[in-house]
């Protein structure tokens, strides 16, 4: 679970590389097209982008 206390506290920086990989996310996830094989490798790497930069800024619960 993200820890939204921890992510008000970024520093600039590392909020707006954040903001900017939430985005991307919403953006995959909004289009409800057909899944295919490339879009699932985007969701993928998207997902796994997000979760690396959470484990490295400590920003999971």
């Amino acid at each position: 679970m993200l820890n939204k206390d921890a992510v008000k506290n970024l520093n600039k920086h590392d909020k707006e590389e954040f903001d900017k990989l939430m985005a991307e996310h919403a953006e995959l996830f909004r289009e409800r097209v057909r899944m295919t094989d490339a879009r699932n490798r985007q969701r993928i790497e998207i997902n796994m982008r997000i979760a690396q930069f959470c484990a490295e800024h400590k920003l999971l619960k």
